[in-house]
């Protein structure tokens, strides 16, 4: 299999899906490989209150119990539940989107949930968190964020492009081995698979270097050819410049 194989026959997804990811220009494996992040997230685990940024967003760590649905007084449905730490520490949860791996949860899963922490009446709560029931391309350190055009989203991107990856070896190496040496540069292949899987913030900058200097590369290789056959025509003796006035006026005479 190459990087030019249609996407829709590598990937499990819905048509409307597919639909979108053309209207973006994204065809092939190869075109999804390259559909690059543009920043970086930590979900980096917290499994202990102290270790908790209030206002802001967090990953915690714990077993969700007590899940339950609620009705509002307006009559609209939400779920509840309390995420306890390893500490012991409790932290009320709420959805009011309930979410579908809600279903078939059993009681005392370890959970990971991703959502902002606030204090609300004097409790610690973590409103409409995404949740895993196991550390994933979501979880657990660094994780990537896209350009998004629903329903393409950053988490879809981030599990579609996490099994295309194997085909990243395909990518062939444009750069010259002297330069890659000369300016300490990664590989095609390794940059692809670490701007969208990186494990530092080091590997990913890395990465970016790598690809911005390709593209920067490609479009001076491309002024010099068209520089060389400007150069080449012009001087070139057998050269004649067409002149389309007096053909027009020709063709004019012509019945």
């Amino acid at each position: 299999m190459n990087l030019n194989f249609p996407l829709k026959s590598v990937i499990r997804t819905t048509s409307t899906h597919i639909k979108k990811l053309n209207t973006m220009g994204i065809q092939s494996v190869r075109d999804i490989l390259e559909f690059f992040p543009r920043a970086l997230e930590s979900t980096d685990e917290k499994n202990s209150f102290s270790e908790i940024n209030l206002g802001e967003k967090n990953t915690l760590v714990g077993n969700l119990c007590d899940f339950r649905i609620e009705k509002t007084p307006r009559g609209k449905k939400l779920g509840r539940a309390a995420l306890v730490l390893e500490d012991g520490s409790t932290i009320d949860v709420v959805w009011f989107v309930i979410p579908y791996k809600l279903k078939s949860f059993q009681d005392e899963t370890k959970a990971w949930l991703v959502g902002k922490v606030t204090r609300n009446y004097g409790k610690i709560q973590i409103s409409n968190p995404e949740i895993h029931f196991e550390q994933n391309v979501h979880v657990g350190g660094l994780r990537t964020i896209y350009p998004e055009s629903p329903p393409i989203t950053s988490k879809w991107l981030r599990e579609k492009i996490s099994g295309c990856l194997i085909f990243a070896q395909e990518f062939r190496e444009i750069l010259p081995t002297e330069i890659l040496k000369q300016r300490n540069l990664m590989g095609k292949a390794e940059a692809v698979k670490h701007i969208h899987v990186p494990k530092t913030h080091e590997d990913w900058q890395k990465a970016k270097e790598r690809l911005a200097f390709e593209e920067i590369f490609e479009i001076q290789v491309r002024f010099l050819r068209e520089k060389f056959l400007r150069e080449q025509k012009a001087q070139n003796p057998y050269f004649i410049k067409f002149d389309a006035e007096p053909v027009k006026e020709d063709l004019k005479k012509v019945p």
